[in-house]
């Protein structure tokens, strides 16, 4: 891809625009020193929009920039690049890989894959992390199995269906969302403690948040990114 003068233009606006949204709204999450925000959803409509490079660049740089003016300078780095690779993929599936794969047997079996695998994900986060907080550990168990059976279904219902763009850009965001909880984690398990050792880090406290986030980044991007696409059709081919 070719950079032209719009699309640093565009790089610059959307870098603005998911700073601004990341900002807008910070709940501290005391376990890990990071914090729950809506900027997610910015990251998805730009790379939705635009594709992986402008996603994945405004996406890093924006978020990384939030990071940077909250105070939580020793977020940047990871931010910079879990946020930057969650772009890419959004962009990369919802913007590459849509016109390519549509119709095809591989969606389908990706759409099923991907069901399952967060399903069991979910389901043993759950069992091995949370059972036991509300003191009945039957009923927890069965909460999570419901919760995880119902996720696996519906990502692979959105995978098998392809009645509308609309199943696509679920997809391609759980996708980027979950490159994105798995970053956060393996930066806070991994990287973190070097760069503040005298912190005690409970990384996997903050997945449930970060998954939250991701949801959350779908809902609000979803109706945007279509409005968007029926004003602008070209944006969406």
């Amino acid at each position: 891809m070719r950079f032209a003068l719009k699309d640093l233009s565009i790089v610059a606006m959307f870098t603005g625009v998911v700073c601004v949204a990341t900002v807008i709204l910070k709940i501290d999450i005391p376990a890990t020193h990071g914090f729950f925000n809506v900027g997610d959803s910015m990251v998805y409509v730009t790379a939705l929009l635009f594709g992986p490079v402008i996603g994945g660049i405004a996406g890093g740089l924006g978020s990384s920039l939030a990071d940077v003016l909250l105070g939580f300078p020793f977020y940047a780095p990871g931010t910079f690049v879990v946020k930057g690779v969650e772009g890419l993929i959004v962009g990369y599936l919802g913007h590459k890989v849509r016109p390519k794969m549509e119709a095809s047997v591989k969606w389908d079996a990706l759409g099923v894959s991907l069901g399952v695998s967060l399903g069991g994900i979910v389901c043993y986060l759950g069992f091995t992390y949370y059972i036991g907080i509300f003191g009945n550990f039957v009923i927890e168990k069965i909460f999570w199995v419901v919760v995880a059976t119902l996720l696996g279904i519906s990502i692979a219902y959105f995978g098998i269906s392809r009645r509308s763009m609309v199943n696509w850009q679920v997809v391609s965001i759980i996708c980027g969302g979950t490159a994105m909880v798995l970053g956060y984690y393996l930066y806070e398990t991994l990287l973190l403690p070097l760069i503040v050792p005298e912190w005690e880090i409970i990384a996997i406290a903050e997945v449930p948040f970060n998954i939250g986030q991701a949801l959350i980044g779908l809902i609000i991007a979803m109706p945007i990114v279509r409005t968007v696409w029926r004003a602008l059709p070209s944006l969406g081919t």
